[in-house]
């Protein structure tokens, strides 16, 4: 006997497959250290166009861009 399925259920069995193959925590990622400043955030405020750190009060601010003089 065979099954004919239309794309939407091929594609719905396809995620609903997958997801039992490929399992969400082995795409979790661990961060070894919550330092913000041995991560690199070592600013205090922000400045501008600066990163806040997800694990407290402290600022990775990039260095201005020069622009190309032309």
């Amino acid at each position: 006997m065979r099954v004919i399925l239309s794309a939407g259920k091929r594609i719905y069995f396809t995620l609903l497959a997958s997801s039992f193959m490929f399992p969400i925590s082995t795409f979790a990622q661990c961060v070894e250290n919550e330092n913000c400043a041995a991560l690199g955030y070592t600013e205090t405020t922000n400045k501008e166009n600066c990163l806040k750190c997800p694990f407290g009060e402290y600022w990775f601010c990039p260095e201005p861009e020069e622009e190309n003089e032309r």
